[in-house]
């Protein structure tokens, strides 16, 4: 069928009420509607359509609708097995306009450089039944003004797209490959989606007002749109990517470099490989996830992606609208960056529990807070089985920081080598939450290099402000530093501090407290512990320095081994206690250690309160104080000391006086 031509309704065939349509074979070319309505075929009101191994080429629809094929109120329409090439539309439809028909199915068809003005530069598909494209290679298809440049499908059934190859299809609006809105289902599955492209919303997809959206085992490389580099998912049922593989994907206007999804039902993203997608100028270097249920990412490998804030995601909610429970775990998140912003990996701001387990985070980071992460949750967040090693932020908290939340945990995670390179929390910040408890944990090299300024800085491990209460218990804490104060944890609440059944070796603060700073707390208890070879390098307190100038703090030591520690230019060589109610050190091994001012092992001052000081039980051997007072213990004048049950000998002060 070649250069045939018609006013309207079908350049070759008029087809009406019948049975079954069956075109087969057929090499249709250059054929025209020169107003509307198919440019081969006009086929109404039949009950089987078919059209097979056919070969279409240039084909038109001048000014409406379907290219080669107009189909309405139809059962069953089938396309297979048809090479279809440079066919046009003047609005809807370049190759086929499908709709009010029971089943479409499009199989083993290559479509290529076909085009529509406004929807679906191949296929537009509307109130129909199931349809499903299998097997199909989709390429240079082009939406030219609006939305889907390979396929429009509205208002049907269950959506199934299989086993396609769609490469370089371009929608001038959303959707450079599918556009897809309110249907039952949605399934993409199987497919490599290769250097699509659509302006606004979606490189591959855009998907609205569905039901259920699963996308799996797809290859996803070099796509890009304004929104939502791959797929542009909004106001659907639960959403499910599994098993894919997304590669150099880019939101080049705003957020999702892979995918944006909003106002859905709960989110899934699992076994998936996300490599160096970018959202360029806003949020979620691979997913922009918002105002959606529960969220779940779980054994993924992230490298390298980049958006100005999260660099692998952005999870969000806001006012009464709610992102529930989020949880990653299993994934492994490497040299990731938030390029202007928060969290290298992941923003999240959720209204739910927030659950981050059996990840490791490598070389992933943030110009502000959160090189890995950055969570704000109204409710509980648990930290488990992490391996966290070489992480940067400029701000506050190298690895997580944390604020505003419910009940904190970190678990049995190990923390090496992270970096708060201009702020505090080497591996962790944490502020205004409730309870927090850090335990099982191995830290070792991280940094915390700010200092100077109006505020205190610190924590080369963690940074933990205006919360209700601290614990950590079991952790190993080896060659931590801060530039400014607390070695390993900076602790400023309100509430109470335990520090139990820890490890502390070879830590360093520039200012005071070699292993913690503590200030402004309730109540304060080391117990259990071995601090050995910590410094308090230009100040005072070489393992602990504990201040409180608007509470009234108890502080207890208890059963813990304190071995060559230094105050290299202070006082306190174990312990600098300022402005206290009682003070309890009990059951403790304190040996070489130095403070090279007054107090070798403890110092107390307290100018405004009366602080009782008890020592028993303790054994104290060769501790100096350098240059001033107090071998052991240097108290300040209007106190009390109680030494009792104890053994002292070797320890020396020498003073300047």
């Amino acid at each position: 069928m070649t250069n045939n031509t018609a006013t309207e309704y079908g350049g070759v065939a008029y087809i009406q009420s019948c049975e079954k349509v069956s075109i087969s074979g057929c090499t249709m070319t250059g054929n025209n509607a020169s107003l509307y309505y198919g440019g081969v075929a006009y086929i109404e009101t039949c009950e089987k359509v078919s059209i097979s191994g056919c070969t279409m080429t240039g084909n038109t629809a001048v000014l409406y609708r379907g290219g080669v094929a107009y189909i309405e109120y139809s059962g069953e329409v089938s396309i297979s097995g048809c090479t279809i090439t440079g066919n046009t539309a003047g609005d809807y439809g370049g190759v086929a306009y499908i709709q009010s028909s029971e089943n479409v199915s499009i199989s083993e068809c290559a479509m290529t450089g076909n085009t529509a003005k406004d929807y679906g530069g191949v296929a537009y598909i509307s109130d129909s039944g199931e349809v499903s494209i299998s097997g199909c290679t989709v390429t240079g298809n082009t939406a030219v003004q609006l939305n889907g440049g390979g396929v429009y499908i509205e208002y049907s059934g269950e959506v199934s797209i299989s086993g396609c190859t769609m490469i370089g299809n371009t929608a001038e609006g959303a959707g450079g490959v599918a556009f897809i809105q309110s249907c039952e289902k949605v399934s993409i599955s199987g497919c490599t989606m290769t250097g699509n492209t659509a302006v606004s919303e979606g490189g591959v997809a855009y998907i609205s007002h569905s039901g259920e959206v699963s996308i799996s085992g797809c290859t996803m490389t070099g796509n890009t749109a304004g929104v939502g580099g791959v797929a542009y998912i909004q106001s659907s049922g639960e959403v499910s990517i599994s098993g894919c593989t997304m590669t150099g994907n880019i939101a080049a206007e705003g957020n999702g470099g892979v995918a944006y999804i909003s106002h859905s039902g709960e989110v899934s993203i699992s076994g998936c490989t996300m490599t160096g997608n970018t959202a360029a100028g806003y949020y979620g270097g691979v997913a922009y996830i918002s105002h959606n249920e529960n969220v779940s990412i779980s054994g993924c490998t992230m490298t390298g992606n980049i958006a100005e804030v999260g660099g692998v995601a952005y999870i969000q909610s806001s006012g009464e609208d709610f992102c529930g429970e989020v949880s990653m775990s299993g994934c492994t998140m490497t040299g990731n960056t938030a390029v202007q912003g928060y969290g290298g990996v992941a923003y999240i701001q959720s209204n739910g529990e927030v659950s981050i387990s059996g990840c490791t985070m490598t070389g992933n980071t943030a110009k502000y807070h959160g090189g890995v992460a950055y969570i704000d949750s109204n409710k509980d967040v648990s930290i488990s089985g992490c391996t966290m090693a070489g992480n940067t932020v400029q701000g506050y908290g190298g690895v997580v920081s944390i604020s505003h939340s419910g009940e904190v945990s970190i678990s049995g995670c190990t923390m090496t080598g992270n970096t708060a390179a201009g702020g505090s929390g080497g591996v962790v910040s944490i502020s205004h939450s409730g309870e927090v408890s850090i335990s099982g944990c191995t830290m070792t090299g991280n940094t915390a290099e700010g200092e100077g300024g109006d505020v205190t800085h610190g924590g080369g491990v963690a940074y933990i402000i205006n919360n209700y209460r601290v614990s950590i218990s079991g952790c190993t804490m080896t060659g931590n530093t801060a530039e400014d104060t607390g070695g390993v944890v900076y602790i400023e609440n309100r509430g109470e501090v335990s520090i139990r059944e820890c490890a502390m070796t070879g830590n360093t603060a520039k200012d005071t407290g070699g292993v913690a700073y503590i200030s402004n707390n309730e109540n304060v208890s080391i117990s259990g512990c071995t601090m050995t070879g910590n410094t308090a390098a230009e100040g005072s307190g070489g393992v602990v320095y504990i201040q409180s100038s608007e509470v009234l703090t108890e502080v207890s030591i208890s059963g813990s081994t304190m071995t060559g520690n230094t105050a290299a230019e202070g006082n306190g060589g174990v312990a600098y206690i300022e402005y206290s109610g009682e003070v309890s050190i009990s059951g403790c091994t304190m040996a070489g250690n130095i403070a090279e001012g007054s107090g070798g092992v403890v110092y107390i001052q307290s100018s405004e309160v009366l602080t009782e000081v008890s020592i028993s039980g303790c054994t104290m051997t060769g501790n100096t104080a350098a240059e001033s007072h107090g071998g052991v213990a240097y108290i300040d004048v209007g106190n009390i000391l109680i030494i009792t049950n104890s053994t002292i000998s070797g320890n020396s002060a020498v003073s300047t006086f």
